[in-house]
Parts: C-alpha cells; sequence; structure tokens
C-alpha cells in the first residue's frame, strides 16, 4: 500500500472520471480512504492500456470528512486523515519497530566485527529507508563513511529519475556503481537474440543484479552485505528474517552466495505503509517516479510489473517505450508468436510477452463456456465440438494437460470428431514414456506438425 500523491490523483482522476480525497493510499488496483478504512472505496482494472472504473462508493466529499457506501443500505461518514495524523496513530509502534531495527544490526555488526560492511542501493523507497536506519547506526557507533561501502548495481535498465536521486541524495561517487559492459538492451539483442525473459524465465535478474554483485566482490572476503529487503514484499519473501543466509538455510535452500558473504536485513519486519510513514515523517528524500504512481523503482520494463505500471510507463517513459516496443516487435518476428502462440503483435505489445503464454493455454485456464469454445475454434481454425476437447483434460498420471499435449494426442490417435471420446489422453512425460521418446523428440515432433500447418497445434 503506498500514498497517492499529487500527481498520481490527477493521473487516477483524469482517467477514472471520479474526484479522489487528498491522501488516500492506493494498494494494486484499489484505493482506500485511510491505511485502515475497509472496504476499498474505488476499485478498477486496466486493460490494454486503458482503465476501467469498477467500483466508487464515494458518495459525499466535504471538506475532511468523506461519505462512503458501506453495503446497499448503510452509508457512513468517515474523517480523511493526513499523512502526519496516521503517523500519530501508530507511533508507538513504529517506533518500537526502528528500535528493534537499530538494535538488531548493532548485535550483528558487533558479532562480525572484522568483516567489511557494505550498504546495497538500488534507488528505491526500502533502500532509502535501510540507508536511513544504517546512518543511524553509525551514528550510535562512530563509524564514519570511510570505514563502509556503499554499493549501487547498474541494471541499465532505470529511468533518469532514479539515476538523479541516488547522484543527488547519496553519498556515492561514480567508483560505488556498478555498470555492467554490455547494457540491458544490448545484451537482449546480441547475447539473447531478442529472446525476452518473462514471469517464467527472468534471466535478466540472474546477469544484471546477483551475477554483477558475483562479479564485484570477492569471492574469498568475509563482508555483511546490508539489503533492503522485507518479509511483506512477497510470498516468496516471507520466510525472511534479519539473517538472510540463516533464514535461507531454515527453508532448506542452497545459498546463492558464498557463506562467508553475511547478509542482513535492516527493515524485514516493515510493511509498505510502515516504510513510508517513516519515510515521510523524517522527510527522507525519495525517487519522483512514486509520485506519478509507481508503487516500486526497479528495473523500468519487467515482466511482473502490472498493467496499471505499464500504462504509467507508456505515460512517462514514450521514448523507452518506444525502444522496448521495437524488442517486442523483433522477438514477435523472430519467434514466431503469431504462428506459435497466436498472439497478435498488438496484444503481444499490451503485455502478453510477460507470461510468454499462448493465447489457447490463457484461454483454457478459463471456465469453459459456448463463447469461449467458439473463440479457440476461430484462433486454431477448427470445429467448435473439437475446441472444446482442449478444456479439462487430464493425464493418466493426473497433469492438466496444456494445448500442445491434446494437439499431440489428437493427432496421433485421430480426432474422433462426431463420435463421443472417453479415451484417455497423455501428458508429455507419460507420451514419451510410452512411444520411448525423449523430450527432446516429443519437442520436435511439435514444431514439425506446427511447420506444416496442421491446426490442432
Amino acid at each position: 500500500m503506498k500514498p497517492i500523491f499529487n500527481e498520481e490523483k490527477i493521473f487516477l482522476e483524469k482517467r477514472l472520471g471520479v474526484k479522489i480525497p487528498n491522501n488516500c493510499w492506493r494498494d494494486g488496483s484499489k484505493i482506500y480512504l485511510n491505511i485502515d478504512t475497509k472496504p476499498a472505496i474505488i476499485t478498477f482494472k486496466v486493460e490494454n492500456n486503458k482503465m476501467h472504473l469498477k467500483n466508487n462508493r464515494i458518495v459525499k466529499i466535504e471538506n475532511d470528512y468523506v461519505t462512503i457506501q458501506k453495503t446497499k443500505k448503510k452509508q457512513e461518514t468517515i474523517k480523511k486523515l493526513t499523512i502526519k495524523e496516521e503517523y500519530i496513530k501508530r507511533e508507538d509502534y513504529l517506533m518500537e519497530l526502528e528500535k528493534e531495527s537499530i538494535d538488531k544490526t548493532i548485535e550483528y555488526i558487533n558479532k562480525y566485527p572484522n568483516y567489511e560492511q557494505r550498504i546495497s542501493i538500488s534507488g528505491g523507497k526500502d533502500s532509502d529507508l535501510l540507508f536511513f536506519i544504517m546512518q543511524k547506526v553509525y551514528k550510535i557507533l562512530g563509524i564514519k563513511r570511510e570505514y563502509y561501502k556503499i554499493d549501487v548495481f547498474n541494471t541499465t535498465n532505470d529511468t533518469a529519475q532514479t539515476y538523479l536521486h541516488l547522484k543527488q541524495d547519496f553519498p556515492i561517487t561514480l567508483e560505488d556503481i556498478h555498470t555492467p559492459k554490455k547494457g540491458w538492451y544490448r545484451w537482449l539483442k546480441e547475447d539473447k537474440n531478442w529472446f525476452l525473459p518473462s514471469a517464467l524465465v527472468r534471466n535478466c535478474c540472474s546477469t544484471f543484479k546477483e551475477g554483477n554483485l558475483k562479479k564485484t566482490l570477492d569471492k574469498n572476503k568475509d563482508y555483511i552485505l546490508f539489503l533492503g529487503m522485507r518479509k511483506y514484499e512477497s510470498a516468496k519473501r516471507s520466510k525472511y528474517d534479519f539473517d538472510l543466509n540463516e533464514a535461507i538455510k531454515n527453508t532448506g535452500t542452497k545459498l546463492n552466495v558464498p557463506e562467508n558473504w553475511k547478509r542482513f536485513l535492516p527493515i524485514v519486519n516493515f510493511k509498505d505503509e510502515d516504510v513510508w510513514l517513516m519515510l515521510l515523517h523524517y522527510n527522507i528524500k525519495f525517487n519522483k517516479m512514486y509520485e506519478y504512481g509507481y508503487h516500486r523503482c526497479g528495473c523500468l520494463i519487467c515482466p511482473y510489473a502490472s498493467n496499471y505500471v505499464d500504462m504509467l510507463t507508456r505515460q512517462y517513459y514514450p521514448y523507452l517505450i518506444e525502444r522496448w516496443d521495437y524488442a517486442l516487435e523483433q522477438n514477435y518476428k523472430l519467434y514466431r508468436i503469431g504462428d506459435r502462440l497466436k498472439w497478435t503483435l498488438e496484444e503481444w505489445k499490451m503485455g502478453k510477452w510477460k507470461q510468454g503464454t499462448s493465447k489457447e493455454y490463457d484461454l483454457i485456464q478459463l471456465k469453459p463456456t459456448e463463447e469461449r469454445a467458439r473463440e479457440l475454434a476461430k484462433i486454431k481454425g477448427i470445429s467448435e465440438e473439437l475446441a472444446r476437447r482442449y478444456w479439462d483434460k487430464k493425464c493418466k498420471c493426473g497433469k492438466k494437460l496444456n494445448p500442445d499435449e491434446v494437439a499431440m494426442f489428437l493427432k496421433l490417435n485421430g480426432r474422433f470428431e462426431g463420435y463421443e471420446d472417453n479415451r484417455q489422453y497423455l501428458c508429455k512425460k507419460c507420451m514419451c514414456k510410452e512411444r520411448g521418446w525423449t523430450s527432446k523428440e516429443y519437442q520436435g515432433l511439435t514444431m514439425r506438425f506446427r511447420d506444416q500447418g496442421c491446426n490442432l497445434f
């Protein structure tokens, strides 16, 4: 959850056609009056770079009070809290969070007195708060700037606002900024031949973040790396604790850094709203992108970005979007996205590249209806009867079949159009086992049948 700053407020009001009170909070596509005021006063949806209002509970805005429709018959008038009032309401809790963060960090530094200390800064709000906490720690311990290092890992996929924030608001030099020899866009073109990252294959992070870290630091040296990660950021990070290495080992996962690189998370227990209240209370400078509406300021182009963030990027960074659209066009042409995945170029550009799945796959994840069967039949050029067979098919092993697995079974065993089909379909793994094929041979057949123009695929 993040506060809606004035620039984002104007953006939302213009596209939704509604009046929004000052100092509201947004969580994804839901807008809340105050942090604890439920339900959301406004909900919306973004598709194809357009915003659609789903629900508006605001009945009346009058000075500091807003009347909202709680249920069909019940209205409630609620005082709109300022950011300062939100902070005062949680002051004891926030002070305890801050104290815990400082005390735990000091304890950890004293535990490893001979380790080199390095603070990772990204230009986002979490590293802003991290650095603020670390300055309080160093003041208590009497540690001066020359005794710790700052690391900025330049992904080359950041914005001018991020670079400006880093250079203006942190005591860094060019030596603290680690820039790869080959930038992200050039890497996509030359090394990946326009094979793009997706939510399923996000190899850009391992190259420009973890990979850059490992190239910069000495694997034989003892470090404490202070990072701005929080356990409330995602389900994957929910098990994180102050000592990141120990938390990861406790889950049974192997470390992706040397054992002697200690990693500590001073703000691990802060929620999004906690971070914002601290930043605003202490007047800590933050990235301008948050005022636009971004909830994070990492890589600008990312397969995990929401449709709302994509909309903001098209609004505020048209040059970078133009360059990205060119990359999408090259990817679409080289990897035959239209033939293989059935997306139009415009659909691919509007976000379908992020999942890397086919139009058919996305369709059969939805509940089967006559309308969807007609749509699939039209996409593939097959009968509606045949199209309906792509839904809810399971292998004897229990795996739900994807469109290519259904297509392969029908291709090899007959379409059976006009007959009741009670056959046991097989997934890729079971089909290979039954026929003595390798996975590569199965995939080769799939590509061959598709190249031959078989409309099952």
